[in-house]
């Protein structure tokens, strides 16, 4: 399977490879037979993560991340280049859970995109049940990525 990610570092705060950002959701996507073929990751600020939080989903306040589906709803109808859609994850959040949950910033940054893609790929973490799921996925990959300090 051929993918295309795009990445769009929107921050200064995180130094992290564009390769492991890539290569991580590839493997991600493989692991999940995931069909589409193209997939936008933006890292952003608290700022910005705040403002498209309040724009698109009517909640004025950063968050970890922001996952937008282009195989589901509305926009699964005009997707002509198999996008599967877009995360947005925020290197302010990530820097300052690294320290309350003792991790690193990039470990954290590379969870939240995990979590993004696995909310694409239909998983979420709204009954305890599929919350325990989806952590249970999100330790295998990152185990899987070997990005735990």
């Amino acid at each position: 399977m051929r993918v295309k990610i795009t990445i769009t570092n929107l921050q200064n705060k995180i130094r992290i490879s564009q390769r492991l950002i890539s290569s991580s959701a590839k493997i991600i996507l493989s692991a999940e037979n995931c069909p589409q073929k193209r997939l936008s990751l933006t890292i952003s600020t608290d700022k910005k993560i705040r403002e498209l939080n309040r724009r698109f989903l009517g909640k004025d306040c950063a968050t970890d991340v922001l996952a937008f589906s282009f195989v589901e709803g509305k926009l699964s109808k005009i997707n002509p280049y198999s996008l599967l859609g877009d995360v947005i994850v925020s290197a302010d959040t990530a820097f300052s859970n690294a320290e309350i949950y003792k991790t690193s910033p990039r470990e954290e940054l590379i969870l939240y995109i995990i979590h993004g893609i696995l909310h694409l790929l239909g998983y979420d973490d709204i009954t305890p049940a599929k919350r325990r799921l989806m952590r249970k996925k999100e330790r295998y990959y990152l185990r899987k990525l070997k990005i735990e300090n």
